[in-house]
Formats: structure tokens, C-alpha cells, sequence
């Protein structure tokens, strides 16, 4: 009786594959026949008898890809290969002969899954749609294509990300893509984006706000940079002496010190006068402006140049920080002096030259420049009379205009240049020269 069974059982068996082969083989050649309607109603009929007939769903995922067929669904295509490579390790080593016999065998079936992979893939990339990839990924796990997909779906996120061109954007981009090929690019436009938006309203509060939430941005020294000039010019709108103080206070070691303490002192050197810069000096003893504030009271006092008013200098500025520079200058002008009292005998022309850098804009430096020109004028030489005022002209300063006087007398003919205080006479010179 089991032996009988066992026959029984040995015959279904081989009954049903050889059902499944002729079944493969029938659709195989309806395939070749081109007679699709026919091979889909035999694979069909076949699965609805046996589902994991290997045979069957191998044929249907073939018929179902094929371009030219009408009914193409490579979907379904795709779920019958996965199907029939479910079923092959599980059939026996005999139907794995007869599937061998059909040329059914796992590299058959993976090759029959790399081909809708493929395809598959090719159609989704020209959709280039992210939901579309998105959808191939989860169903084709295994594709070869998988590795393309997923850069194809980053450059098309990293398009998408730049055509909305919004922080939250970006900053998905970045949590979603952390390795990406277009992060640094993503990046620079997020932090350019965050920047601008946070402070685009360029007033100092908005520069402190970005300071203080994002001090790992790139644009962080750019921000602190212009936060210092929106608050420098902020707290000093109303250009007063008050608040430029109040921000000196407050700010010593900002770069807007020096604009500020600039401030004040032409507030007190619009109209130079002495008094003015001796209130600034009482006023602000400690500021970078010192220096300036006393040489300009030193220049004023000591404008005739003569010996004398530098003595009277330090008498009535005790205080004066440059003592030694007082010297240098009696000494100086003392020398100067010394030439117009011999009539420049014993001093060469260096001598001369020298002296009128060093002293020039003093009225005593000019009072020797118009005695050096003297001569040449007795003797007619204009022209080099000229020169000479020309060559010192830039010397003097605010006072070239006494230059070009004399320089406009002598054009006129004049040959006397009288400097008693300074002043200019013309003696038109009535003879041919």
C-alpha cells in the first residue's frame, strides 16, 4: 500500500512540472509567434493552478516587459521575477533540471531582474520626478540602478532646493543629505541667505541678533564689523559732543574712537583759534587729539617765527608737553635771524635752502626767502628770481599766497621786495630792460 502511494506521489509530481514545462513551452512559443494575448492566457491559466510555478511567472515577467506589448506593465513584470526568484530555491533538484532544460535557472532570473531594473530606472530618470525615484527605491531594493537613483534623486532635491531658494530649504537639504556632493554649495547659499534675511534690515539690533544666534556663520566678522557701524552711528545720530563722549566712555577700544574724538575736535576747530584749542586741551587732557590740539596753538603762537615768541611760548604754556621741540626751534629761527642781520654773508646757499624747510611757513622764513631773491632781482634775473620762489612755494603752505604776490610784482616789473612785516611793495620799473 505505501509503496503504492509513493508511486502515486512520484507521478503527480512529475505530471505537474511536466504541466508547468508544456504549459512554459506552449506560452514560449506563442512569444515567439508574437501572439501575446495567447502566451499572457497560458501563463495565466498556469499560475492559477500552480503560483509558484517558476516556469510561468518567468514567461509572464518576460511577455509583461516587453516593450512592443500592448498590455506592458513592468510593475507587474517586476513582482512576477521577484516571485519566480522566491520559488526556484525552493523547487527540487529534478524541476531545477527540467527549469534548466528551458533555460530557467538563477542567473536567468537575475538577469531577467536586472533587465526591468534597468528599464525601470531609464523611465524614471526621465520623469525626473523625486516621488517617482523615491517609489523605484523602495520597490527595486536590490537594483543594481539603486546607487544611481539615489544620486539622481539628490541632484534633483539639490535643483528643487535651489529653485525655492528658502532657509528651510536649505536646511532640509543639508539634514537630509549630510554627505552630499552639493553640500558646500547648499551650504554657502544657507548661510548667504540667513544672513541676509537676518539683517537686512541693516540697523544695529538686527547685527547683534545674528551675532548672537549663529557665531559659527562665515559671515560672523562681516556682521561684527557692521554691527560696529550701525551702533557707532546709532548712538552718535545727533552729532553732539555729548554723545560722541558717551561713546568714547562706553567703547574705548573700538576702531570708532578715533572718528569720534575726530569729532569732537573739529566741533572745537571749525574757526582755528587759539582760546578754541586751549578749551579742547583743558577739556579733554587725555585724548589722542592732544598732540594735534597743542602743535596747533604752538603754530598760531609762534607764526612770526621770530627767536623771542618761542620764549614767550613756554612762559605762557608751562605745560607744554614738547619742551624740546621748543629749543630746536629758537635755535632754528635764531639761525634765521642771524642771515637777515649779515645779509646772508657767511652762510652758503644750502645753508639757506635748508634752513627754509625747516622754518617754512614762520613770516621769518619768509621774510629770508624774499631777501634770498633780492639780488637776482638787482641784477635783472627775473626769471630766476621766480624760480627760486616757485621751488619754495609748497613750503609755506596756507601762506603761498605771499608767494605768488611776490612772484605777480616781479612779473609787473617790480624790483624791490620790501619785507619790513611781511608785506609786499611793487616799484614798477619804468626802464627797458
Amino acid at each position: 500500500m505505501r509503496a503504492f502511494l509513493r508511486f502515486s506521489f512520484f507521478c503527480f509530481l512529475i505530471t505537474g512540472f511536466a504541466g508547468q514545462a508544456q504549459a512554459y513551452d506552449d506560452g514560449l512559443k506563442a512569444l515567439e509567434k508574437k501572439n501575446y494575448d495567447k502566451a499572457l492566457t497560458i501563463f495565466n491559466q498556469a499560475l492559477a493552478k500552480n503560483p509558484d510555478d517558476v516556469a510561468a511567472l518567468y514567461g509572464l515577467s518576460k511577455l509583461l516587459s516587453l516593450p512592443e506589448f500592448a498590455a506592458r506593465d513592468l510593475e507587474k513584470a517586476y513582482v512576477h521575477i521577484i516571485d519566480a526568484r522566491g520559488a526556484y530555491p525552493m523547487a527540487s533538484d529534478k524541476t531545477k533540471k527540467k527549469l534548466s532544460k528551458l533555460k530557467i535557472d538563477e542567473q536567468a532570473i537575475a538577469n531577467q531582474q536586472t533587465l526591468i531594473d534597468s528599464v525601470a530606472f531609464v523611465q524614471v530618470a526621465e520623469q525626473k520626478d523625486l516621488d517617482a525615484l523615491q517609489e523605484y527605491m523602495d520597490v527595486h531594493k536590490t537594483s543594481v540602478y539603486l546607487d544611481k537613483a539615489e544620486q539622481l534623486k539628490e541632484d534633483l532635491a539639490f535643483e528643487e532646493t535651489i529653485r525655492e531658494n528658502t532657509d528651510k530649504a536649505y536646511s532640509e537639504f543639508l539634514k537630509k543629505y549630510p554627505n552630499s556632493k552639493n553640500k558646500e554649495a547648499v551650504k554657502k547659499k544657507y548661510d548667504k541667505l540667513i544672513y541676509t534675511k537676518a539683517t537686512e534690515s541693516k540697523d544695529y539690533k538686527a547685527y547683534k541678533f545674528f551675532i548672537d544666534n549663529y557665531p559659527e556663520s562665515p559671515y560672523i566678522e562681516e556682521a561684527k564689523e557692521k554691527y560696529e557701524v550701525a551702533l557707532f552711528k546709532h548712538l552718535t545720530a545727533d552729532d553732539t559732543e555729548t554723545s560722541y563722549e558717551a561713546y568714547i566712555d562706553n567703547y574705548p577700544d573700538s576702531k570708532f574712537v578715533k572718528i569720534a574724538e575726530d569729532s569732537i575736535f573739529a566741533k572745537y576747530t571749525s574757526f582755528p583759534s587759539i582760546p578754541e584749542y586751549e578749551r579742547y586741551i583743558q577739556k579733554y587732557p587725555n585724548s589722542k587729539k592732544i598732540y594735534e590740539a597743542w602743535n596747533k596753538i604752538y603754530i598760531l603762537y609762534t607764526e612770526s617765527g621770530d627767536p623771542e615768541v618761542y620764549t614767550q611760548f613756554l612762559t605762557k604754556y608751562p605745560d607744554y608737553p614738547y619742551k624740546n621741540d621748543v629749543q630746536n626751534d629758537v635755535e632754528l629761527a635764531t639761525f634765521g635771524l642771524n642771515m637777515i642781520l649779515n645779509n646772508f654773508q657767511g652762510f652758503k646757499d644750502d645753508q639757506v635752502d635748508a634752513y627754509l624747510k625747516l622754518a617754512a611757513p614762520t613770516d621769518q622764513a619768509l621774510k629770508v626767502l624774499l631777501l634770498k631773491v633780492q639780488p637776482l632781482l638787482a641784477r635783472n634775473q627775473r626769471q630766476k628770481a621766480i624760480d627760486v620762489l616757485e621751488l619754495h612755494r609748497a613750503e609755506f603752505q596756507n601762506k603761498g599766497y605771499k608767494i605768488d604776490n611776490a612772484i605777480a610784482t616781479i612779473k609787473k616789473g617790480g624790483k624791490i621786495l620790501v619785507s619790513g612785516n611781511v608785506s609786499l611793495r611793487s616799484e614798477a620799473n619804468t626802464a627797458k630792460e
